[in-house]
């Protein structure tokens, strides 16, 4: 539930998280587009998670674990196809790395 993250900042370190773990794994499609629908920023990188070492985004996350669903809909939304994650690794990197190109 983002409910609680309504009120908060469309920018904000909590907000950034919820969306960036809403990509993890097969993913929660509804989650991102009340994200979306809401105009959060689907482009935020955490640099100073713990949590995130990589400094992934939700389109990179999305892209790791293979949510071909999700990274349309992301790029529907305008994420930045070109994004690089700390060591400069992009999203599509990351889909190959994890075996997720035809």
């Amino acid at each position: 539930d983002i409910s609680h993250c309504m009120a908060l900042p469309r920018t904000s370190r909590e907000v950034g998280e919820k969306l960036i773990n809403a990509c993890k794994g097969s993913g929660q499609l509804e989650i991102i587009e009340k994200f979306i629908a809401d105009g959060f920023d689907i482009n935020y990188e955490d640099r100073f998670n713990e949590h995130n070492p990589w400094e992934f985004n939700a389109l990179m996350t999305s892209a790791s674990a293979g949510n071909q669903n999700l990274v349309l809909r992301l790029l529907e939304a305008r994420a930045l196809v070109n994004s690089r994650d700390k060591r400069g690794r992009s999203a599509l990197y990351w889909a190959a790395q994890n075996g997720h190109l035809p």
